[in-house]
């Protein structure tokens, strides 16, 4: 590689390029080739830079995926060059289980990266993946902080298919290189591989990465449902068939609305800037070199592209790219005809991609099926009337004067979602005459008992118990159930004559 300025002006041998470091990795094993014994030193510094060392004729061609804002004052075109996509890569886990199989439709895709959508387990995303269990994380988009095409295709594809979306989010900003954030629990991160590597080590976090990125970092990405209704994961044949609707460059826009089942609907691609015209430093001998090398990487060069991580590009851009190359001064127009052309997605019977790629599977017809489980209720009540103990006699010992007798039927209704449980307790005051005379509340005993219960429900009495506090009654699960007790007062023999009475309180949880 080589920085600032060449030492060489180019030739037919030897030529110098710059630019984006997204489809470095292609360019590099393109070089490596050595494609016609040629010499290709290329500087991946970025598309910006790239395209200002093109602008400023420090290099004979430039690779970006970016446009230029204010064109430069030589003569130039672009060229498609190579495929690639715009993944969603996330990092999720539910019960334990990393979620590997999330779906994501357009307005929840929007929703995410506008910050409308904050809860993974929000109702539109668990309408898109029936069956999964999502957490209740907070969402955590993740942005690019620095200027690039990936954030560029991404914000085209929203301002395209979820143009009301993204403009009550971000107003007029339109397609933008530089993604807008406002507010919320957004992370904004320079570089492709520090937003795939945070990703990969955030809980609950989503980004959107270059395809080749996502790959290299083994990122968990979604599947997003396309224009035709399949959920589609990026994959090369995917991206490329994604990109037979792909307009002049660099207009994705018919891309991002292409009817094709087989279809990734977020594609781009990369693009070569080559001169249309000589100047003092690039001459047609140069143009020669120039447009082999291009020749070569968009034919035979894209038949292992998928192994670095991109995608070939297809027929359309194929085509469009050697009309545009055969502008450039001393261009050898005899690699630059698809006659002759080894590009993988079309072969010289005339069937391309489109007549060759597997189609999904139909759908099974689905439909959504809904119900509210409501939170129910915890009710305890008391059978009408007093309970009245017979007249308390003496005890065969002589110790005591004994009576005996039941409890009102307590019954116990628990409705409630969940089946929690519940627990009826109950705590009796002293037995007075209203007078200043009293019987103590731990001279009563009770044994509880289980009078009915549902079916299925499990129910279980309290133990026999001297009442001197609260004591357990029952405890059981969902349903109806009446419980009881079987009361024994035991009154001391110095208890004086009087109508005694004691106030018994249920208490359940």
């Amino acid at each position: 590689m080589t920085t600032g300025t060449p030492a060489f002006a180019g030739t037919s041998t030897r030529i110098t390029g710059a630019g984006d470091t997204g489809s470095a990795n292609a360019v590099d094993w393109w070089s490596a080739q050595r494609p016609g014994g040629m010499v290709i030193n290329y500087d991946g510094v970025g598309s910006t830079a790239g395209l200002n060392h093109f602008a400023n004729g420090l290099v004979d061609f430039a690779v970006t995926d970016l446009p230029y804002d204010t064109p430069p004052a030589s003569a130039f075109t672009y060229a498609p060059l190579v495929g690639d996509a715009v993944d969603f890569a996330y990092r999720l886990t539910a019960d334990g289980r990393r979620v590997t199989d999330l779906r994501l439709s357009e307005p929840v895709l929007a929703g995410i990266f506008t910050g409308t959508i904050t809860r993974w387990n929000d109702p539109a995303i668990a309408a898109d993946n029936p069956g999964v269990t999502l957490p209740g994380t907070a969402v955590r988009p993740v942005v690019r902080a620095d200027a690039n095409g990936t954030t560029l295709a991404f914000t085209s594809w929203l301002a395209t298919r979820r143009p009301a979306q993204w403009a009550e989010y971000c107003g007029s900003c339109g397609a933008t290189a530089l993604y807008p954030v406002n507010g919320g629990n957004f992370v904004g991160l320079a570089g492709a591989l520090n937003t795939a590597g945070f990703v990969e080590n955030s809980e609950g976090s989503i980004a959107y990465v270059p395809h080749p990125y996502a790959l290299s970092t083994r990122n968990t990405v979604a599947e997003i449902r396309n224009v035709a209704g399949f959920w589609t994961r990026p994959t090369a044949t995917s991206i490329t068939i994604g990109l037979t609707r792909a307009g002049r460059t660099p207009d994705l826009t018919p891309a991002f609305a292409n009817p094709d089942p087989r279809a990734y609907p977020v594609p781009f691609y990369h693009y070569l800037v080559v001169p249309t015209a000589t100047t003092a430093r690039f001459t047609a001998d140069a143009g020669l070199g120039v447009t082999r090398f291009a020749g070569y990487a968009i034919c035979a060069g894209q038949q292992q592209v998928d192994l670095l991580g991109y995608a070939p590009i297809p027929l359309n851009l194929t085509t469009d790219a050697m009309e545009q190359l055969r502008r450039v001064p001393g261009a050898d127009t005899s690699v630059l005809q698809v006659t002759g052309c080894a590009n993988p997605t079309f072969r010289a019977d005339g069937t391309t991609i489109l007549d060759t790629a597997p189609y999904p599977t139909a759908p099974d017809p689905t439909e959504i099926i809904t119900t509210t489980v409501e939170p129910g209720t915890l009710t305890v009540s008391v059978e009408t009337g007093d309970v009245v103990l017979p007249s308390p006699v003496l005890s065969p010992d002589g110790e005591t004067l004994v009576t005996s007798g039941d409890i009102r039927t307590v019954t116990v209704a628990d409705t409630r979602a969940g089946s929690p449980g519940w627990n009826v307790s109950g705590q009796i005051t002293d037995f007075t005459d209203g007078a200043s005379h009293s019987i103590p509340a731990g001279r009563l005993t009770w044994t509880p008992a289980v009078l009915d219960a549902g079916p299925a429900q499990h129910v279980t009495a309290g133990p026999p118990v001297t009442l001197d506090r609260a004591a357990t009654l029952g405890s059981g699960d969902v349903g109806t159930a009446r419980l009881g007790a079987h009361l024994v007062l035991n009154a001391p023999t110095s208890t004086l004559p009087g109508t005694y009475s004691a106030v018994l309180t249920f208490t359940a949880i």
